[in-house]
């Protein structure tokens, strides 16, 4: 409330600043000191457009403090070369993209590495995947499936 009233007596201020700039006489003057009425012409200089009433007066707002810049955005996560994007590593509740969900890898991976199909790199994220499970039979399943892979 008291912001308002302070800006509101600011564009009063100046509006009577104006006026009194204008006509060359104080308008807060009072009768003891009132100018004289004997003004010439070429005391003040003439005008080529009227000057603003005080409700016409606009104050510009004070500038806006700078803001600090946006962080860079993440990374982009970076895709798996065997999974798809429906695979339980990203659709497990709680999971998004980019979290590594280690059981999620091993059950979309198990089943290609034991039918032979899988690629090297799939065979090390399943190795990979299970030593982080300490799950040592599947780990052992992916060294062996890595051996003869390479060995082709």
């Amino acid at each position: 409330m008291a912001g308002r009233r302070g800006r509101r007596l600011l564009r009063v201020t100046i509006g009577l600043v104006a006026i009194a700039v204008a006509c060359g006489c104080d308008p807060l003057a009072t009768d003891d000191d009132a100018p004289s009425t004997t003004t010439t012409t070429a005391a003040t200089a003439p005008t080529s457009a009227p000057m603003p009433s005080p409700s016409e007066v606009v104050v510009p707002a004070p500038p806006l403090p700078e803001l600090p810049p946006e962080p860079p955005p993440p990374p982009p996560a970076v895709a798996d070369a065997g999974a798809d994007a429906a695979s339980p590593a990203t659709s497990a509740k709680g999971v998004g993209p980019g979290v590594v969900d280690n059981a999620g890898i091993r059950n979309a991976l198990i089943g290609r590495v034991r039918s032979g199909k899988a690629s090297v790199e799939e065979i090390r994220m399943l190795k990979v995947a299970c030593a982080a499970l300490a799950d040592r039979p599947c780990r052992d399943l992916a060294a062996e499936a890595l051996k003869k892979k390479l060995a082709e």
